[in-house]
């Protein structure tokens, strides 16, 4: 049985995942990208499930 989530749970989720897309950002404005390597392991795991930790939406106004 999964333990109840609190807000501050969401907060301190919500926080790490900003921090680690501005880390993402700040490396890629310096030409210093991160390679993402998936392993066939990797692969096979996310047949299962995905849990991305944000989702972008950019500009969704088509005119």
């Amino acid at each position: 049985m999964s333990e109840a989530r609190t807000a501050a749970d969401y907060r301190a989720q919500a926080q790490h995942a900003l921090q680690t897309l501005i880390e993402g950002n700040r490396r890629f404005a310096n030409g210093e990208p991160r390679p993402h390597i998936v392993s066939p392991q990797d692969r096979e795991a996310m047949l299962e499930s995905q849990e991305p930790i944000a989702t972008i939406l950019g500009c969704v106004d088509s005119r």
